[in-house]
C-alpha cells in the first residue's frame, strides 16, 4: 500500500511542476485534543487541548471563477494533556500528512475569504504517551493504528501583499478517524 501511494504521488509530481501558480510553505500552531469515553460512556473531564506545530508545502491553482485546487504534503503534530491525581499525562503524535483538496476563493480584493475541503491520508511515524516520569512508545505497544484518513474542512482569509507574497489565517477542522487508543 505504501509503495503504491508513493508511486502515485511521484507520478503526479510533474503535473504539479508544469502548472504551477503558487507554491506555499506553511508553519502553523495546532490546538489539538482528544475525546475519550470510558466503558460506561462517560467523557474524561480531565483531558484538555495542547498546542503543537505543523509544517507543510502546498501547490495552489486558482481558476478564473475563484475555484481552487490544492494538494499538500506536511508534518502534523497532534496531542492532548491531562492531569489526574497530580500526575501529568501527555500524548504526542507525529504524522506525515497528504492532502488533496479544493474550494472557493473570493478573489476580487486583496483580502480574500475562502472555504474548502480536502481528503487527507496521514501516516503516524512516532507516538508517545508520558505519564508522570514514565514514557511509552505507542507504536511499539500497537496502541494506535499508524494510518488515518478523512476530510479536512477549512475556512480562512488571505491577504495578498503582491502576486508573490501573502499571509493567511485559517481554521481547519480535522477529525482523526483513529479510535484505537
Amino acid at each position: 500500500m505504501r509503495k503504491k501511494l508513493f508511486v502515485f504521488l511521484f507520478a503526479l509530481s510533474p503535473v504539479f511542476m508544469y502548472a504551477q501558480e503558487k507554491i506555499s510553505l506553511n508553519f502553523a500552531q495546532v490546538f489539538s485534543g482528544f475525546r475519550f469515553k470510558d466503558s460506561q460512556g462517560n467523557e474524561d473531564e480531565y483531558l484538555s487541548r495542547d498546542i503543537k506545530y505543523s509544517y507543510a508545502v502546498n501547490y495552489e491553482k486558482v481558476f478564473s471563477p475563484g475555484f481552487y485546487f490544492k494538494p499538500e504534503i506536511g508534518y502534523k503534530n497532534f496531542g492532548a494533556k491531562s492531569n489526574v491525581d497530580n500526575t501529568k499525562i501527555d500524548w504526542n503524535l507525529h504524522y506525515l500528512d497528504f492532502n488533496l483538496g479544493g474550494g472557493y476563493l473570493y478573489k476580487q480584493h486583496k483580502i480574500k475569504p475562502y472555504i474548502g475541503a480536502a481528503f487527507y491520508f496521514a501516516y503516524m511515524y512516532k507516538g508517545d504517551q508520558t505519564i508522570g516520569s514514565d514514557s511509552y512508545d505507542l507504536l511499539k505497544l500497537k496502541a494506535l493504528s499508524t494510518t488515518d484518513y478523512g476530510i479536512d474542512l477549512d475556512l480562512g482569509v488571505r491577504y495578498d501583499f503582491s502576486e508573490s507574497s501573502s499571509v493567511f489565517i485559517e481554521l481547519c477542522k480535522k477529525k482523526l478517524q483513529n479510535e484505537n487508543i
